[in-house]
């Protein structure tokens, strides 16, 4: 058996389980670790787990994928084409500490097309097992601090961006207290166990696994690896930009990057200062350049430098889902994410529906759990005209019935199957943040409000704004808020004021990683629609004191106007672009608003086309109708064109 010396590193984000396990879900979890990761066959739509996928005509390739990694984590194989890390050592059972306890290991099975070897296994550490007391958190940046950084590189003459990508980042990193894990024997290809000469060291089908690096999911990995690496860019100049977390800077150069675990993307002005960054990385880490940018956190980026535009995009993330669903396309194109409930208008009590107890099996919740948290992120990169939807389903999930909860669910894959492609366009501007806020009141179960807000950036406001100010220049959000409001609201009133409070917690950090990337803020322009939350904020209402608008909302107050960060005004609520997500809407204003949201993929036909365009330029887009590739909208002739996608 080889001996191997202590180092580590990784390349993937693992979230870790830290719930305790009985008896009989530990014996589950051994049997099932397999299913953690796994990857869709797309002539079945089932997904596959490792343990499937070496029984199909692929196993070579798949089990080669497996001895790649487990030469990786150890001291490499004789082939040579595989580098070592030494992050574990296969020792005798016997040599297992008597204060220590041995957890499970993962194995995780994806098919990654965009990289040189597409077939990958990543072995995994069962954290929930580790006993590790010290901190833990690693600060990371999260999507909206990658659109704010797409926005900057669009707003500034002459940047550029590009991605970087560590490999093996977790597993260049040592601890100084190793974990110990048992691995089953059929993970490992038997050309292993031989060159290792294993056999000897099996008891009972299992082996046990001294852990001596950081390792995928071991819950210190993660920051030690982080400590360890901004320490080392330290030394050549890159720091925290601020108080933005996985937001770094140059001293003297204009360099800028967002980390998000070991995957860069960096905003440059040179090839210099580009090569400084990559040059510097190269001293410690193997890493891989997209000098194109075409890919960040999942979401493919389309760069058109000369015109300011970026275009975003997660291509055939909603068909893969519906696949994996067995969701069949509709006969019918369905425009609304979720049924609209039509008011009872004149009626003098407006009923609520009665709680009811859920009659959902554990597979049934599973499978909404899943297709919920699957669309959820897509709503959030992307698409954010699902999250209403989603918000609401899963809102009513404790106490929805499968005959209520399943033709909803079956709505909304009808709707994701008719928008499968959405995309955003950032443009340039002169990055000053805009938000509006709204919220709905009472449409939510048990009495619950929901607030909703739009975040964008635009041009520099000429304030004092007055209702009949121009509208900015429009662009597509880095931030939308759809949140059911914690506590029940007593009036319309409080319910609006309770949405700006949301929707300004959020703005603040958006106007903090704005200034650290370098564009100056003034105050930010937050609209409500709302005339009585509107004039109590700005001090020309008086009402009654509550604690509860002391306590949670009247920080809007002083932020406003003791601080001058915000700039509370009042525009007409169709001017309001944060209605849109506080509640359930009839198809037709769908279709109205989606294109505000997203650029929207419909092809229409030549006779829907000016009643659609028309609808899309009321309201909202009133000063910004939207074009049709040189096109104009107001043009008569607009029916010769037989087809467009706006």
């Amino acid at each position: 058996m080889r001996t191997s010396k202590p180092t580590q590193s990784s390349d993937y984000i693992y979230a870790n389980a830290t719930v305790e396990l009985s008896p009989a879900e530990e014996e589950f979890v051994q049997d099932n670790f397999c299913r953690i990761n796994a990857v869709l066959d797309p002539s079945t739509g089932k997904m596959q787990e490792y343990r499937d996928l070496i029984k199909t005509k692929d196993k070579e390739l798949w089990q080669d994928g497996a001895y790649k990694e487990l030469a990786r984590l150890a001291q490499g194989r004789k082939k040579g084409d595989v580098q070592a890390t030494n992050t574990i050592q296969f020792i005798p059972h016997t040599e297992l500490p008597k204060h220590k306890k041995a957890t499970y290991a993962r194995i995780c099975a994806n098919y990654r097309p965009q990289k040189a070897d597409p077939y990958r296994i990543r072995i995994t550490v069962g954290g929930d097992r580790i006993e590790y007391n010290d901190e833990t958190y690693t600060p990371t940046a999260d999507i909206t601090t990658g659109k704010t950084l797409f926005n900057s590189v669009v707003s500034t003459p002459g940047s550029k961006f590009l991605g970087i990508d560590i490999s093996d980042f977790y597993l260049m990193t040592t601890m100084d207290d190793p974990e110990y894990m048992w691995m089953p024997r059929w993970i490992f290809p038997q050309a292993f166990i031989d060159e290792y000469n294993l056999e000897p060291l099996f008891i009972n089908d299992r082996i046990l696994t001294k852990i001596i690096g950081g390792m995928y999911g071991l819950p210190q990995a993660g920051r030690l690896a982080y400590i360890d690496l901004i320490k080392f860019l330290q030394r050549y100049g890159y720091v925290r930009a601020g108080l933005t977390p996985g937001l770094f800077k140059h001293i003297t150069r204009p360099t800028i990057f967002s980390l998000v675990v070991d995957d860069f993307g960096v905003k440059y002005n040179s090839i210099n200062d580009a090569l400084h960054l990559i040059n510097t990385l190269k001293i410690r880490y193997k890493i891989t350049v997209d000098w194109e940018g075409s890919i960040f956190c999942g979401i493919h980026l389309n760069w058109n430098y000369q015109q300011g535009e970026v275009t975003l995009s997660m291509p055939n993330y909603v068909n893969k889902a519906l696949q994996r669903f067995n969701h069949q396309s509709p006969t019918r194109p369905q425009h609304s994410p979720h049924p609209y409930t039509t008011p009872n208008y004149g009626a003098k009590v407006q009923y609520a529906q009665p709680l009811q107890t859920t009659d959902l099996t554990p597979a049934q919740k599973k499978y909404v759990q899943q297709v919920l948290g699957v669309f959820l992120f897509y709503a959030r990169a992307i698409d954010s005209t699902m999250l209403a939807a989603v918000g609401t389903m899963a809102a009513s999930l404790s106490t929805a019935r499968w005959a209520d909860i399943q033709p909803r669910i079956a709505h909304f894959l009808d709707y994701a199957a008719t928008h499968p492609d959405a995309q955003l366009v950032y443009r340039h501007s002169d990055m000053h943040l805009w938000s509006h806020t709204d919220a709905s009141y009472l449409t939510e179960p048990k009495a619950h409000s929901r607030a909703g807000g739009y975040h964008f950036f635009s041009d520099k406001p000429l304030l004092p704004l007055r209702p009949d100010s121009p509208a900015p220049m429009h662009n597509h959000p880095v931030l939308v808020v759809c949140k059911m409001i914690e506590r029940v609201m007593s009036s319309t009133q409080e319910a609006e004021t309770g949405g700006g409070y949301i929707n300004a917690r959020e703005l603040i950090p958006l106007r903090q990683t704005a200034i650290e990337m370098g564009h100056p803020q003034g105050p930010t322009p937050l609209q409500f629609d709302n005339k009585c939350a509107h004039g109590i904020l700005t001090g020309e209402l008086k009402q009654k004191q509550s604690k509860c608008m002391d306590m949670r909302y009247y920080w809007l107050r002083d932020r406003a106007l003791e601080q001058k960060q915000l700039h509370v005004h009042w525009k007409r609520g169709d001017t309001n672009l944060g209605d849109y997500t506080t509640k359930h809407h009839p198809t037709q204003h769908h279709v109205k608003i989606r294109p505000t949201y997203v650029a929207n993929q419909l092809t229409l036909k030549s006779s829907d086309l000016r009643t659609t365009l028309y609808a899309v330029c009321k309201g909202v887009l009133k000063s910004n109708p939207p074009t049709l590739h040189g096109y104009n909208t107001k043009q008569p002739k607009i029916a010769n064109i037989p087809t467009a996608t706006f």
